[in-house]
């Protein structure tokens, strides 16, 4: 079952980038406000240009934009993404993410299995980093 309203942490390639307010779920698609940590600078930029060529043109993607905006994609799909959830004391890995400004949906996908133990410093409210990036 998926909590409604829930509080997360992003992390992406084992780094703690971000707290994520879970607002809700449509199928494998979670939706929420982002709040970048300092580690996410070095992700900014794919999601930058990402939410630019999306929101480029009127009507239609130009050729040259859906181009560039496929590339952009095939990055953050290489992105290792996991979203610990506060409330449900349990990682959910993700398969798809967009970031667009304070915005935040992610299609949620399979579990590798080594991520079944909570975070040592869960008890404090953040997850042990040495778990994010666990495969």
């Amino acid at each position: 079952m998926k909590p409604a309203k829930a509080d997360g942490h992003l992390y992406l390639d084992g780094k703690l980038v971000g707290d994520v307010a879970i607002c809700g779920w449509h199928g494998p698609w979670g939706f929420g406000d982002f709040t970048p940590r300092p580690a996410f600078a070095q992700f900014a930029p794919i999601f930058d240009e990402w939410s630019r060529l999306m929101h480029a043109d009127a009507d239609r993607l130009s050729r040259e934009h859906a181009a560039r905006l496929r590339e952009i994609e095939c990055r953050t799909y290489a992105l290792h993404g996991k979203l610990w959830i506060v409330q449900e004391r349990r990682w959910r890995h993700i398969a798809i993410l967009n970031i667009d400004g304070p915005m935040i949906e992610w299609k949620q996908g399979w579990p590798t299995g080594a991520d079944e133990l909570p975070p040592v410093q869960e008890q404090q409210g953040e997850p042990d980093p040495r778990l994010a990036g666990a495969a």
